[in-house]
């Protein structure tokens, strides 16, 4: 039995971006899914200390933006993935970031509110961390 739900969201943002909940019975957890193929602007030998820079800076933004009446804002996991041995400049590689939020009330991912909710947090992650970084050009496509 399929207890899982998951929507995609519009954005005009060169991202992918996919919202839902893996129990939609009980949504105790919501997940925001951001993907994208990813160019760096400058070559580099050592691509990681920007990448760790990233996630801290995503992090940060989660900590400071979400709602604390909706979620817990103390428990959030975000798995950043971009591998920093494959980035090299002239060739796209794929970046994913999965976000988890932790519901303090239980709301269904379909309920209008949940989803506009987390369009508006994921265009300003996008916009807040992704597009001022100034590291990388995010496009759409490989």
């Amino acid at each position: 039995m399929k207890l899982g739900k998951e929507l995609s969201l519009n954005t005009e943002k060169p991202f992918k971006i996919h919202i839902g909940t893996v129990n939609n019975k009980q949504p105790r957890t919501l997940y925001v899914v951001l993907s994208s193929w990813v160019e760096p602007l400058y070559e580099s030998e050592n691509y990681q200390p920007k990448l760790n820079k990233i996630t801290k800076n995503i992090k940060r933004f989660l900590s400071e933006t979400i709602s604390s009446e909706s979620f817990n804002n103390k428990r959030i996991i975000v798995d950043f993935d971009l591998r920093s041995s494959g980035i090299s400049t002239k060739k796209k590689s794929f970046m994913s970031c999965e976000i988890t939020l932790f519901q303090k009330e239980l709301r269904k991912i379909n309920n209008p509110s949940v989803i506009m909710e987390l369009q508006w947090l994921s265009n300003k992650l996008i916009t807040d961390v992704f597009e001022t970084d100034g590291g990388f050009d995010y496009n759409l496509n490989k």
